[in-house]
């Protein structure tokens, strides 16, 4: 009895953290060191192909990269590629869609040329505005053979309001496979994405690079 009790207590616990959050489940629990998801998105700017990939872990710390390459428009043929360290208490297979805000290092290269995260920039970014808590389910359904659920969210930015569905899957790496947004840039000129998984799975993480060394006054290391 007390042994069902116990369980009981989780399941509501875990119950309470997904709805918190505006999830009907855990979608990021596929997602291993080594797990990678390629897209296809089509930009107001041009299309893109980007590939997102979990690293090789910090002594207990996730680490995320995240590639982008302009196939058309006006950005076609650059290149970036960011670099992610997360502090311990970053839940990965809850909070999938939230990481930023556990930034606790990272790194951006474009073009060829690479710059670490200052600890002001860092303080920015685990301000972005978050996806989790606007969350608001709306069907179940199929796209591209994976089986969804979708979700709609309006959030504000600071260059307005952004809407647009995710469709999540607990099957996936990193559980996106479809998003849709419209919101503004900074010039007040309305951007629209459309972002598709294209492939994924899991393999042996690249050769490790250099961790991105943590700011001394970064939260919770």
């Amino acid at each position: 009895m007390r042994r069902l009790l116990a369980i009981t207590v989780i399941l509501f616990a875990a119950a309470a953290v997904f709805a918190a959050n505006g999830y009907r489940k855990s979608y990021f629990g596929a997602t291993p060191v080594g797990a990678w998801a390629k897209y296809r998105s089509t930009t107001s700017y041009g299309n893109t192909a980007d590939a997102m990939r979990r690293l090789t872990d910090d002594q207990g710390r996730v680490r995320y990269s995240y590639q982008t390459e302009y196939l058309s428009g006006q950005f076609k043929g650059t290149k970036s590629k960011n670099t992610y360290t997360f502090n311990k208490s970053y839940p990965a297979d809850r909070d999938g869609l939230d990481y930023m805000k556990y930034i606790a290092a990272g790194s951006a290269e474009y073009q060829g040329k690479k710059m670490e995260f200052e600890e002001a920039a860092l303080e920015g970014i685990r301000k972005v505005p978050e996806y989790g808590p606007a969350l608001v389910f709306e069907a179940t359904e199929t796209v591209n053979g994976k089986e969804t659920d979708r979700y709609s969210y309006t959030i504000n930015t600071p260059t307005g309001p952004e809407t647009g569905k995710y469709w999540l899957s607990d099957k996936v790496p990193f559980g996106v496979v479809k998003h849709t947004s419209t919101g503004k840039d900074a010039t007040g000129k309305v951007s629209t994405i459309e972002q598709v998984l294209a492939d994924s799975g899991v393999s042996v993480p690249p050769p490790d690079e250099p961790k991105a060394k943590s700011r001394k006054s970064s939260k919770k290391n």
